[in-house]
């Protein structure tokens, strides 16, 4: 399942620094996989690397983007 998430996405989610800037800063720095997001504001997407694809982290964006969990929700959470 590969998902994508804006840095306001992100803002406050477990795990992740609670300004867009920071976490701008931080994808660039750990070189994420982005894409351009398309509509109001363009900006970037980006692909989370597995580590912060944490049971918390995902139960918080489940409930917080449905939307962007389609199809096969059968996913495995590894813990370092």
């Amino acid at each position: 399942m590969i998902i994508y998430f804006s840095t306001a996405d992100l803002k406050g989610m477990a795990g992740f620094p609670s300004h867009p800037a920071n976490i701008r800063l931080k994808a660039e720095r750990e070189s994420w996989v982005c894409r351009d997001r398309v509509g109001r504001g363009g900006g970037k997407e980006y692909q989370l690397p597995e580590r912060y694809l944490t049971e918390v982290f995902l139960s918080q964006a489940l409930a917080r983007f449905p939307e962007k969990f389609t199809g096969d929700l059968s996913f495995s959470v590894t813990h370092d």
